[in-house]
């Protein structure tokens, strides 16, 4: 069962109904799971990258059109790309290399907890150039410590916007109301 919720993503690309872009090589889909107004997955076709990990020197072309894609995924939404988090996470939990492309608004009825907050919110979210920084000195991206992971998953709730420390999850969520319209417009 564990296993078929791994491949949820593989099973989005293959109903071509569930993709909204797509290039030769990658597809945009919505995340069935939306942490915010906006959220997209950008994915590859080639069935031999499950995570960041299964990246090499040669996969850099592909980065790159992954962070174009992306680029192109928040002007056709009519907002600015500074008002999008971009990256992937450290320690995936679906199969499939896929890139969020998520509104900074973390406006969503499916953003239910600290982790999913940290997911997005810390370090344990790697940019795209973190990812090809590895690439280009290593030849792999480097691993994250299951310690590390663990800290960034359990850092204290702290807005995204300002300094506010709010004392749980429905408190930050209330809290994020005040400055979600600033990153996305309303229309889209």
């Amino acid at each position: 069962m564990y296993d078929q919720w791994k491949n949820k993503l593989i099973d989005q690309l293959k109903d071509k109904n569930n993709i909204l872009l797509k290039t030769e090589t990658l597809a945009v889909v919505k995340d069935a799971y939306a942490k915010a107004r906006h959220h997209f997955l950008i994915l590859p076709f080639d069935e031999s990258l499950d995570t960041i990990y299964d990246l090499d020197q040669y996969s850099i072309e592909t980065l790159n059109e992954m962070e174009l894609l992306a680029k192109n995924i928040t002007e056709l939404m009519g907002n600015k790309e500074e008002n999008y988090k971009i990256g992937f996470h450290s320690d995936p939990s679906m199969k499939r290399l896929h890139l969020h492309v998520v509104s900074k608004d973390f406006d969503s009825p499916a953003l239910k907890n600290k982790r999913h907050w940290n997911s997005f919110n810390t370090e344990f979210l790697l940019p795209i150039d973190k990812i090809r920084n590895d690439l280009n000195k290593f030849g792999v991206v480097q691993k994250m410590s299951a310690e590390k992971i663990k800290d960034l998953l359990n850092t204290p709730l702290k807005c995204n916007t300002c300094n506010y420390v709010p004392k749980h999850m429905p408190d930050l969520k209330n809290h994020l109301l005040k400055h979600a319209d600033q990153y996305v417009k309303l229309n889209t």
